[in-house]
């Protein structure tokens, strides 16, 4: 179980992505880890834009990798997240076949 640095609900680490923030250059960059081996702290987060929101709105990247003014680029981490998002199979528009094949009993 793991916890989501935006809407703070813990969920098991298969549902959340795990962010890190890579030091390889001068100024530390936060990145999705996405086969989560990467070193260093991670960060957990909703696949969500709306988490990323909370997270950037609470300053809570700085805190989950205790780095000091640390700049997040949030506009490229909602296009990262969006994409992950697509890949596991949400934010996907549901059509009126599939609402009414889910509503039906078996």
């Amino acid at each position: 179980m793991r916890t989501c640095i935006g809407c703070r609900q813990c969920r098991p680490a298969a549902e959340l992505v795990r962010l890190v923030a890579d030091t390889g250059e001068s100024q530390p960059v936060v990145v999705i880890d996405h086969r989560k081996t990467m070193s260093g702290r991670g960060a957990w987060l909703h696949p969500d834009p709306e988490c990323l929101g909370y997270a950037v709105q609470r300053k809570a990247f700085a805190r989950a990798f205790r780095i000091g003014g640390l700049t997040v680029d949030a506009d490229l981490l909602k296009r990262e997240i969006e994409s992950v998002a697509t890949q596991r199979g949400r934010h996907k528009p549901a059509t009126e076949e599939q609402v009414a094949e889910d509503m039906s009993t078996p």
